[in-house]
């Protein structure tokens, strides 16, 4: 869907994104899985990782790449809160329904409002890492 969706004008930028959601990904849930507060029963590489390699990696930062593809920077505050919340509505519900109906992710000390304030600070910090590097990125005149 990344080969498809993003414009190639904002390749190397989003691509950039993509790479920061995956570092901040990895550590979130570094921490907690090795807090056993989330358990991942089957795993791509169980002997290299305690974590799901295909969700954290690549489905997660896919998300972070939409949400800043389409995050309404010229927008009003609350259009911009309202975005963010169904974002992360829709990325909680995504895995929500992984760990019921499936047996990829075992919730153990974890509730999902933990789940979306966590993954609020999250998006805040990739948001605010965007605009850091979308500064950098103007040229002068």
């Amino acid at each position: 869907m990344l080969w498809w969706k993003i414009p190639r004008n904002k390749l190397r930028e989003l691509h950039f994104v993509f790479l920061f959601a995956q570092a901040i990904g990895w550590l979130y849930v570094f921490i907690q899985t090795k807090l056993g507060n989330i358990i991942f029963p089957y795993r791509e590489f169980p002997y290299a990782s305690d974590m799901l390699i295909s969700l954290h990696y690549i489905i997660y930062p896919t998300f972070n790449v939409f949400y800043i593809m389409w995050y309404p920077m010229n927008k009003g505050k609350f259009v911009r809160i309202f975005y963010t919340l169904i974002f992360i509505g829709i990325h909680q519900l995504y895995e929500y329904l992984l760990a019921r109906y499936t047996d990829l992710i075992e919730n153990k000390n974890w509730h999902w409002s933990y789940g979306l304030l966590s993954k609020l600070i999250v998006y805040f910090i990739i948001l605010s890492f965007f605009k850091w590097y979308k500064k950098g990125l103007k040229t002068p005149n």
